[in-house]
């Protein structure tokens, strides 16, 4: 049976179905549509987390479509305004129709609109993607958004797009169907980099008992605390939980990336007597190998025992 065969579904009333003999007219639904077979065979025997090695080429994939002829620079008084997808999706929240914009959407945008741990359109657009993935919201975006003829319109050229096609956005539409059936174990918390890049690192959340002192150095690298020093049977040395050259990610939940130096110092003070709850990245992967982002050095140091 063909992947694509596999992937059909009865036609019912209210449903979008992948046909099996679906003409598919760009190579990137082609893509999408295999990414998709292998996520929903994987997802029979356990969810997709952050270390499946088919979540990267799929997210990969669905950000080539919704960049793929879109109108990245607009001209206006002050100079030229660059763009992502994620401005597109962003917009829904001040079009006139937005209170037909279903709730957990509108909160899904809001919420990554205010996370500090993205900070740029390109980090946000990935982050919406994760948490519409999570939410099984995917196609639901999509849909409010081709919703809006006239900010399709101003994003997407209907010659060189997928999502201003209208044809191509059907079939798009099809394919989310699917997605939105995939289970996804995904933790949003572990954003920091998607800023920079897909690849995600090793994320752990640990709670530490009440104390003075974890006993950790720590210096800054383009504004992320990484950990320069254990303390030999130090509380965060214990059974080796923390390590040289892992990314302090947030402390009491507190995002730390761009945080003054102070802000740790000042949170530790404020919740001085309870547990400590700390999560990082690590420095390397899954297979053992150096994480890119913090493999390097940090600037400069300085001592947090």
């Amino acid at each position: 049976t063909s992947r694509s065969a596999r992937l059909s579904r009865s036609p019912r009333r209210g449903s979008h179905v992948l046909c099996a003999n679906m003409s598919v007219s760009d190579p990137l639904l082609k893509q999408l549509k295999d990414h998709i077979f292998d996520l929903r065979r994987h997802c029979l025997v356990l969810p997709i987390d952050d270390a499946n090695g088919l979540l990267l080429p799929f997210c990969t994939t669905l950000e080539f479509i919704f960049r793929k002829g879109i109108q990245a620079q607009r001209n206006t008084p002050v100079g030229a305004v660059h763009r992502d997808y994620w401005n597109g999706f962003f917009s829904m929240l001040h079009l006139k129709e937005k209170d037909k914009l279903p709730l957990r959407l509108t909160s899904s945008i809001q919420i990554v609109k205010d996370f500090k741990k993205v900070q740029t359109a390109q980090g946000k657009g990935r982050l919406l993607l994760r948490v519409l993935l999570k939410r099984h919201l995917l196609k639901t975006a999509v849909a409010c958004l081709l919703q809006s003829p006239s900010l399709v319109a101003a994003m997407y050229c209907p010659s060189g797009s997928i999502l201003g096609n209208e044809i191509l956005a059907e079939i798009l539409l099809s394919l989310l169907h699917e997605v939105d059936k995939v289970s996804f174990n995904i933790s949003l918390r572990n954003a920091t980099f998607l800023d920079q890049t897909w690849q995600l690192g090793l994320y752990k959340s640990f709670e530490f008992v009440p104390c003075d002192t974890l006993g950790i150095s720590i210096g800054f690298s383009a504004g992320v605390p990484v950990v320069t020093e254990v303390e030999e049977g130090s509380v965060a040395g214990e059974d080796d939980q923390i390590q040289v050259g892992d990314v302090l990610d947030d402390l009491y939940g507190e995002a730390l990336r761009g945080r003054k130096r102070g802000t740790i110092s000042t949170l530790l003070d404020h919740f001085k007597g309870l547990p400590v709850y700390l999560s990082v990245v690590k420095s390397y992967q899954v297979d053992g190998s150096p994480y890119p982002p913090v493999a390097r050095a940090p600037s400069r140091g300085f001592g947090w025992r």
